[in-house]
């Protein structure tokens, strides 16, 4: 019986997961954790989505005695409905469904608090179990509908702002992250081939940014800042212009360009139209018809006990597919190559950097040095096979990287003098 037991639990761990991703490329821990994770995270997203659309509230009341109140006896007249429509449906059920995920990934942030190593227990935790962990977030979920509906809603409305406030920040580092890595990547391409398309790519792109947000602004003060008594919008809008515009300005300035050569103006371009179109999100959301011409189109509807649903709008759209972009990218890009995560683990340029070398197997291994803020020294390895080549691949370790941000400091290797040179580049190259 006990063979029986265990020949059965092993489907649900390693041999479940090896039957279904066997035909799949093979990855690292780190990145296929990201990836479930932001599996959790979509279909988030798209029950959040179904919970807003008002005709699923009108379909479930047609179910008989589901929404609708019945009589549970012939003889009594006591009237009762199997399920509360209003609170697994609109804004109410997007509130616990993102209630139950929040309390997911925090169970694990908590977790993972000073985990440095893959070899950590709470590591294994964090990058298998899949399948417990699935069934512990689908009972979250469940559980968040039995949540009483006094003060929840009106608690996890202030939540959702601090929370939102930082998805956007959040956000906007992801965005300049991959504008700074398109930017480098054809301004490489070009200086290497000397195709001219890489460089004309670039212009047309910077171009067609601006020219959407110079558009879009020039639209949301037509109709969002034309009437008089629209001065909070004309203020709004302003402030966001006169922003935008100082950020395209400093990030081609020399003192800029000295720390970062690959900054330009494809990456304030691309965050002054990220920034127009939540200037745009917010202003429908006013209440003034004059001056939210959002309100005169059709993006309500009433239901059958008169009170009003909000529609899945436009801007509701777009903020989802922008979301969904950030979610796929910050998975399947390692962080330790981007800004975001010289970002995430407060990397110091200024603090001391050493380099040194020893004889390993006619190799070089090289070990660099870190001293952080709390003098705590970080150290990784990397070896090469052949000394002749000079050449490291890029230093990575699970969940820690260090990335070195200086143009170029000279140290002892191999017993010669010389020159590593990264321009804000992790360590590729080393060379006499």
């Amino acid at each position: 019986m006990g063979c029986i037991v265990s020949s059965v639990a092993c489907c649900f761990c390693s041999s479940a997961a090896s039957l279904c991703c066997a035909c799949l490329p093979s990855c690292k821990s780190s990145t296929s954790s990201r990836m479930m994770f932001s599996i959790i995270l979509i279909v988030t997203i798209l029950l959040s989505v179904i919970a807003l659309i008002p005709d699923v509230k009108d379909s479930l009341t047609k179910i008989p005695a589901l929404c609708t109140p019945f009589k549970l006896s012939p003889f009594t007249k006591e009237q009762k409905a199997a399920l509360d429509c209003d609170a697994i449906t609109g804004f109410g059920a997007v509130y616990r469904i993102c209630f139950a995920s929040t309390m997911f990934y925090l169970v694990f942030c908590v977790i993972m608090i000073r985990v440095h190593s893959s070899m950590d227990w709470r590591a294994k935790l964090q990058n298998g179990f899949w399948f417990f962990k699935y069934v512990c977030w689908f009972g979250l979920l469940i559980g968040a509908f039995f949540i009483p509906v006094e003060g929840f809603t009106s608690l996890w409305m202030y939540v959702g702002m601090i929370g939102g406030s930082l998805y956007i920040i959040i956000q906007l580092i992801l965005l300049v992250d991959f504008a700074h890595s398109w930017n480098e990547n054809w301004l490489t391409q070009y200086e290497e081939s000397g195709e001219k398309c890489y460089a004309l790519g670039l212009i047309f792109f910077t171009f067609l940014f601006n020219s959407l947000s110079i558009a879009g602004i020039i639209l949301l003060f037509i109709f969002y800042a034309s009437a008089p008594q629209c001065g909070l919008n004309k203020a709004l809008i302003s402030l966001n212009l006169i922003f935008c515009f100082l950020a395209s300005v400093i990030s081609i300035l020399p003192r800029v360009q000295e720390y970062m050569p690959q900054s330009g103006l494809l990456q304030s371009s691309m965050i002054t139209a990220y920034v127009t179109f939540l200037t745009w999100s917010g202003l429908t959301n006013g209440h003034d018809p004059v001056c939210n011409p959002s309100l005169t189109i059709a993006n309500s509807t009433n239901t059958q006990d008169g009170s009003v649903v909000l529609k899945f709008d436009r801007h509701i759209a777009i903020g989802i597919i922008v979301l969904v972009f950030s979610v796929l990218y910050s998975t399947l890009r390692s962080s330790t190559k981007t800004s975001a995560g010289k970002f995430l683990i407060s990397f110091n340029p200024k603090l001391e950097i050493t380099a040194a070398a020893d004889a390993f197997n006619h190799g070089i291994e090289v070990v660099i040095n870190h001293w952080f803020s709390d003098d705590k020294e970080k150290s990784i390895t990397s070896r090469v096979r052949s000394a002749t080549k000079r050449k490291c691949s890029q230093i990575e370790k699970e969940g820690l990287a260090v990335v070195v941000s200086v143009k170029e400091f000279h140290k002892i290797i191999c017993g010669c003098r010389s020159t590593l040179v990264v321009y804000n580049k992790p360590l590729l190259y080393m060379f006499g």
